[in-house]
């Protein structure tokens, strides 16, 4: 056999071999997948067995292997079809629910299947089983009574008397043993008097009610109350369908019961004197990003404070006297941070500071009292001081130098004797003419500048009175400071209806005058759209529409408001206007 007929004898075996591999080997895969991979006595395992691939319907049901210690139970298996340039494929998943019998480590979700003549084989998990936790006996009544039904939702909050200002959460949950068809509508419930923070999203998981399975959904919220007294949280509310296909949708809604929060107030004892509303647990601490400056420079002092609360409840720190620097209003920034679900984060104050006069100068310290519902007291936490060293700058010198000068320049010793001038150049000539002046020109020119002028401002006097949204819009910070005005001269009335009015009446027309609608019929979250769509961000647009509702619940409520929180609304109102002012 020749040399090429080797060579072509080697291709063909070679191809021959491929072909009948292509056709003896099966394409089939197995996956196992086991959650939660920890779990108590009292709730289960899903676990899911997925068979995939072009040949997967010729393989036979999964065998599970390693299960004495779980009660097994099926729940049905699906499977998806796959058409990908021009090759199909297929996706069965067979899904069961394990529960267990003891407590321990166990490895579960081996499994295999065949095709006839070849055996595949997926990998278990490692998983642990933990004790149940102890129940009370309220909850065990309220849970035999809940598993008659198939679905159901209930919320409950952790703390029924907290304090003002003092976070408790908010828990809505979902129990489904039903086929849900279409998406299910949550709507939550009212909470009028309390500030609302969304939390994390809650994965989905299962539990075990009395001996039911059921499918566990959870929404939480953070909520702050706003006054004290008798509060309510209304009911929330779930819409879902029923049917599918082959039968007939059915729309039903499930509705909570309302819960009852009372609200106390702060303790008066011990109240310091500088406190401001703060309520959490936090530190303080400040820094400088430099300590030796030259007069004429300046230092950035960064104040911040960290820890676990409402941080919109902190609206200013105790400032140290700074009389020695020239200040310009600090730059205020924040950080949330809901791990845990606790809400916290930190916020920061960063001060600019230019000192007048060489030496030592000393920054601080800066002061914040808040109080601490965990040990019920008062605190009062403070930043060391920071020390500068301040040296002559630039301008000091220069001053220096120009002083020197000044001695060694030709000084006017008496007014009868005039010195001679060093430099006949500078010398005038009495020989000009009248016309050479250029001042001779500007009486001309001066007049008709000045009419010219006079002109072009009255054009856009009158183009703004034509141009009515651009008239609203150039007045609209006038109009809503006048409303500030009088909403601060109400502040001590007692007149509680005017003067939440004055503030939702100079924040609403802000905005309709900014933009040339008429906010007289809008709601708080319709205006809410509108900054979203005028490029005002999420947590400003927010804030807007919490500070519009507390202002009509303080305003036909007959629960009192007290003096902090309108001071306190009064600012928040303010600077919610001066930051739209630079959107708008």
């Amino acid at each position: 056999m020749t040399g090429s007929m080797k060579k072509i004898s080697i291709i063909f075996m070679t191809f021959f071999v491929l072909g009948v591999s292509g056709v003896f080997g099966a394409d089939i895969h197995l996956n196992s997948v086991v959650s939660p991979t920890k779990a108590s006595i009292n709730s289960y395992l899903t676990l899911r067995i997925t068979i995939s691939g072009i040949d997967a319907r010729k393989a036979g049901r999964p065998t599970l292997k390693n299960t004495p210690d779980f009660d097994v139970r099926s729940r049905g298996q699906s499977t998806q079809y796959r058409f990908i340039n021009g090759q199909s494929s297929y996706e069965i998943t067979y899904t069961y629910t394990l529960i267990p019998k003891k407590t321990g480590i166990f490895e579960v979700g081996g499994a295999a299947v065949s095709d006839g003549s070849i055996n595949y084989g997926a990998m278990g998990t490692k998983v642990e089983i933990v004790a149940a936790l102890p129940r009370r006996r309220s909850a065990q009544r309220s849970a035999a009574a809940e598993v008659n039904e198939n679905i159901f939702i209930k919320t409950h909050v952790d703390n029924e008397k907290p304090y003002v200002g003092q976070q408790i959460t908010l828990t809505f949950e979902l129990y489904n043993r039903l086929t849900l068809w279409g998406d299910t509508n949550y709507e939550p419930p009212s909470t009028t008097g309390f500030w609302a923070v969304g939390l994390p999203k809650i994965a989905p998981a299962t539990k075990v009610m009395g001996s039911r399975l059921f499918q566990y959904n959870a929404i939480k919220t953070a909520l702050f109350p706003t006054t004290s007294g008798e509060l309510t949280i209304g009911p929330a509310a779930l819409t879902y369908n029923t049917g599918g296909f082959f039968s007939s949708q059915r729309s039903r809604v499930l509705r909570s019961t309302e819960i009852t929060i009372d609200a106390q107030p702060l303790p008066v004892k011990g109240k310091p004197a500088n406190f401001t509303g703060a309520v959490g647990n936090y530190t303080i601490s400040a820094a400088a990003d430099i300590t030796g400056i030259k007069v004429g420079d300046v230092v950035t002092v960064t104040v911040t404070v960290a820890g676990t609360g409402n941080l919109d409840l902190i609206t200013s720190l105790n400032t140290p006297d700074i009389s020695a620097f020239k200040s310009y209003d600090p730059k205020v920034s924040k950080t949330i941070a809901n791990s845990s679900f606790v809400v916290g984060g930190g916020k920061t104050w960063e001060y600019i500071l230019m000192p007048k006069s060489v030496g030592k100068l000393s920054v601080g310290p800066f002061t914040l009292s808040f109080f601490n519902p965990e040990d019920r007291s008062y605190h009062t936490i403070s930043t060391d001081g920071i020390n500068l060293t301040v040296t002559p700058g630039e301008s000091a010198a220069l001053d220096l130098l120009s002083g020197n000068s000044r001695r060694n320049a030709i000084q006017n010793i008496a007014s009868d004797i005039h010195y001679i001038k060093p430099d006949k150049s500078i010398l005038k000539s009495t020989n000009k003419k009248l016309f050479s002046n250029i001042l001779f020109y500007l009486l001309y020119i001066l007049p008709v500048s000045v009419f010219s002028t006079v002109f072009i401002i009255k054009r856009k006097r009158d183009a703004i009175e034509r141009n009515t949204g651009l008239k609203r819009k150039l007045n609209a910070w006038k109009k809503s400071q006048k409303h500030m005005d009088d909403a601060s001269l109400l502040e001590d009335s007692g007149d509680r209806e005017a003067f939440y009015g004055k503030l939702s009446e100079a924040l609403t027309g802000f905005i309709g005058d900014s933009i040339n609608i008429d906010t007289g019929a809008l709601t708080a979250d319709v205006l809410v759209e509108i900054l979203r769509d005028h490029n005002a961000g999420p947590e400003l647009a927010d804030q807007t529409r919490k500070t519009l509702e507390l202002c009509d619940f303080f305003r036909f409520s007959s629960t009192g408001s007290g003096h902090e929180m309108q001071n306190k609304l009064l600012k928040e109102t303010q600077d919610i206007i001066e930051k739209l002012k630079g959107i708008l």
